[in-house]
């Protein structure tokens, strides 16, 4: 039915508006970013608001990035895929004034009370700013979880 355009062969559902909400989704909600040319560097600060959940894999020079987050009653689980010749820089969200207890990287203990306890192979904590524990994360997949 071409009616709605009043010609012949103008029916075509392959617009740039169609990928408006996943450029908004990876970029946006997951936080995930190039923060050096050709993604050798990028950012995972992920800002879900009120999602429960939100997932999404982002084509690179380099390979996929791949971010699956959940949150359920105080915790966060981090799901990442880092692909060869990269480092992510990894936020995990922090909420107001509830403070983060525990982040785990792959079950190992690397924050705990207010402070890095130890690095984990592939994995260093950076830095605490207002929005974000940083780690940095080397090429590989991982699950960070973090309890308040």
């Amino acid at each position: 039915n071409y009616s709605m355009y009043g010609r012949p062969f103008a029916n075509s559902l392959c617009h740039a508006w169609s990928c408006g909400p996943a450029a908004i989704l990876s970029g946006e909600v997951l936080g995930i970013r190039p923060t050096a040319d050709g993604w050798r560097r990028f950012a995972v600060e992920p800002q879900l608001g009120s999602l429960a959940w939100a997932a999404a894999t982002v084509p690179t020079v380099k390979g996929d990035v791949t971010v699956e987050l959940r949150r359920t009653a105080g915790r966060l689980t981090l799901v990442l895929a880092v692909p060869a010749g990269t480092t992510a820089t990894v936020g995990i969200p922090i909420a107001g004034d509830e403070d983060i207890g525990d982040v785990r990287v792959n079950g190992r203990l690397v924050w705990h009370d207010g402070q890095a306890v130890k690095a984990v192979a592939g994995v260093k904590f950076r830095v605490r700013n207002s929005k974000f524990l940083l780690f940095e994360a080397a090429p590989g997949r991982r699950e960070f979880v973090a309890q308040q």
